[in-house]
Parts: C-alpha cells; structure tokens; sequence
C-alpha cells in the first residue's frame, strides 16, 4: 500500500486562451496553492495558508496577445421600434462596417469592405406584433337586406347557436373581429346568427331588395342585416325641398320604409346615406320618410323645384326631398 505524503505546494498556472482571436486581446496566469493527493496528480486549493513557502512573485500576470487586426464584419445597431401598434408590423436597424484594429481600436469602414470581404450580413427587418392583433374599428349599422348568395358567399362563422337577441353587439363584435382580420370592411349577420361577407361588399350589399325580416340588427331566414367598419364623409344637410312627378332628383336607388325608427330618423337617413356613398352619390334626399332618391346630376337639380317647410326630423314628406351632400 502507497502512502502518499500530504504535499502543498505553489504552482504557476499556463497562460489562458486569448480573450479575442483577433483585436489585441489579453490572457491571464496566476500563482496557485496546490495539494498532492496522488502520485502526479494534484488539486488547487483556495486556503493558501497551507502552502507554507513563500508565494513566489510572478511577472507578468496578465499579457496582451493576437494583436492582429481582426476581418472587417458588420455590426447591427437596434432595432427601431414596430412599425404597428398592433397587427402583423416590422422593426428595422442599421448595419455598419466595422473591424477591430491590432491595436483594439473599433474601426469604421466603408460597407464596400464588408462586401468585398464577404462578411455575413444579418438581416435589417424583422416582424413584430404579429401575435398580437388589432381590434376592428367599431362597426356601423347598415340596414336589413334580403340575402343574396351570390354577394354574400362566404360564410365566416355560425353563430346561431350562441346568439343573444338581448346583447347583439357581441355576436356583431365577434363578426367583426372575423371580418376585419381577412380584410373585410363590410360584414351581415344573416339567417339567425351567421356571419357572412362576400367581395367588393360596399358596391354591391346595397343591391338586393331591403328587407323587414330582421330582430336586433340580425337577419332573420332569408335576410342579412348588414354593417360597415368604414365611416361615411361628413354628411352636411342642404335643405328642403319640393318635388314633382318629373323628379328633380331622379334616381330611386333604395326604400328603407319598412325599417322606419319613428324615434329616430337619422338612423334612416343614415342608412339611404350609405348606399348614396356606395353608389356614388355626391347628393342625396329622403323623401316619404324613407325613401332614398339621388341622380348623376343631383348637385344641379336638387332645388329645381323650389324651396319648402313640408319636412320633419330631417326627412322629406310626400313629395319632399330633405337633401343631403357628402363633404
């Protein structure tokens, strides 16, 4: 049996790899009290009392080395800030040409160097936001229509299921979000709770007949209450205004007289103001409480008859037109 001798010892350590492979960087040794726990094998011990013989003095500790210049690379600044609030944006940064110098100075080259010496080019863009979605813009009440497959084919969801006739505004809301996120900026709840849209919506759900089957904003069997979330121009009220059987405004593009809120007529005038805006219309009048009458020529005609006081609530009477204009 071999009995090895409790041995302490100073030892002086080999010189540490170099700090930079390039750029003047610095390596390090140090002096060590080591214990002999083995024939040729020892271990470094913090308690430096135990090497009783004086620590020899060393020099140097610390010493500089690859003090070549390093190849030039680029060098990303930050990243700006996301191009969105929310929805799918991106952020962008700078790349800047740089090398270390021999002597561990940043040196700042022109991007042609980066280029010639064929430096790995990290990207400039990245997306952001993109879990993090945008709430839809709040939605606008169109009007009842009677639902034609051919401008509404695409069926979003079904809410028939979950719809509350009390608190229609978040089955309307839910539709929305599905709309708004495929790019949709008009969408019907149709047939009790489904949610439909169909392609280039604001020239065409205007088309069908208007409907009185609908409840709560919602379509019923048949029918799709329609909504927006577009906001109209500014609509400025011209004035009242006679008419004859030789229409100063001539085109009756819509009649909303079977959706009729007597305690609120700007609803109507609303609704023949949206599919004025979707049919072109600079002018616009509703005459007999809720019909919608324009013409191509309606800026120069509206008045042709005349002035009159025979409206109420900012609609026109039998053969009256309250005229509108989009600003």
């Amino acid at each position: 049996m071999i009995h090895i001798i409790v041995t302490y010892r100073w030892y002086i350590t080999a010189w540490q790899t170099c700090s930079l492979s390039c750029g003047k960087g610095f390596q390090q040794r140090s002096v060590v009290c080591r214990q002999k726990i083995a024939e040729n094998k020892w271990n470094t011990i913090t308690n430096e009392t135990l090497c009783v013989e004086p620590k020899p003095v060393v020099s140097p500790l610390e010493r500089n080395c690859n003090e070549i210049s390093c190849p030039p690379e680029y060098v990303a600044g930050q990243w700006s800030e996301c191009s969105t609030t929310c929805s799918l944006g991106v952020m962008t940064r700078q790349l800047t040409c740089q090398r270390r110098t021999a002597t561990g100075i940043t040196e700042h080259l022109p991007n042609l160097w980066c280029e010639n010496y064929g430096s790995i080019k990290p990207s400039i863009t990245e997306d952001c936001n993109d879990d993090s979605p945008c709430e839809p813009p709040p939605e606008n009440t169109i009007g009842c229509f009677v639902l034609d497959a051919n401008i509404f084919p695409t069926l979003l969801a079904n809410f028939q299921e979950s719809l509350d006739y009390n608190n229609v505004l978040v089955t309307a809301r839910s539709c929305a979000r599905l709309a708004f996120h495929q790019n949709y900026r008009y969408f019907g709840l149709a047939n009790n709770g489904e949610c439909r849209v169909g392609p280039d919506m604001k020239s065409n759900f205007f088309k069908p007949q208007t409907s009185s089957q609908c409840s709560s904003s919602v379509g019923k069997t048949g029918a799709i209450y329609v909504y927006t979330l577009d906001e109209l121009p500014v609509i400025t009220p011209v004035g009242c205004y006679k008419d004859r059987a030789d229409r100063a405004m001539p085109v009756f593009y819509k009649s909303f007289r079977n959706q009729i809120n007597w305690y609120s007529m700007e609803s109507t005038v609303n609704q023949c103001a949206q599919v004025a805006y979707g049919s072109g219309f600079q002018y616009f009048g509703v005459q007999f409480y809720g019909e919608c009458w324009s013409g191509a020529m309606a800026n120069e005609t509206y008045d042709k008859y005349g002035e009159t006081t025979t409206c109420w609530e900012g609609v026109g009477k039998d053969w009256t037109n309250f005229v509108y204009k989009f600003d």
